[in-house]
């Protein structure tokens, strides 16, 4: 009983990893993610758990054999892009806000108030951007 009821949960992640890998991939022609370190974040046991349960390897997998798939982009920014730091308004980056338990933030050079994890999403995406810029029509 108890395996068959990890199953129903490993189909069911599976599945929901499918559906959101397939929507993404068929509305963007660019996605661009973070080059996490996972094995780090694992780590950290706070977020051990909840990481590992989004199994975002095979998420990126997903993401990047439908990306061929569609004739799409997956551009990963280097480990060392600090997404979340960065202001998207001004790039002024605020070290402050690696820590984690900061969710919101104001910049301090343009006063911009920024969700963490939006504000990072914007970053990627620009970064994304900037990395192919010039490559368009290039297989």
């Amino acid at each position: 009983k108890v395996a068959r009821l990890h199953e129903r949960i490993a189909n069911a992640r599976k599945d929901m990893l499918d559906k959101i890998s397939t929507e993404i991939v068929k509305n963007h022609d660019i996605i661009g993610i973070e080059d996490l370190s996972v094995k780090n974040m694992l780590k950290n046991k706070d977020l051990s758990k909840g990481i590992s349960e989004v199994s975002w390897a095979r998420f990126r997998s997903m993401l990047e054999y439908k990306s061929l798939w569609y004739g799409k982009q997956v551009i990963a920014t280097a480990k060392n892009f600090p997404s979340s730091q960065l202001c998207s308004v001004c790039n002024y980056k605020y070290k402050a806000v690696k820590d984690l338990a900061l969710r919101e933030w104001t910049c301090p050079n343009c006063k911009s108030n920024h969700q963490r994890d939006h504000n990072a999403s914007i970053n990627l995406r620009n970064e994304a951007l900037r990395l192919t810029a010039g490559t368009a029509g290039i297989a």
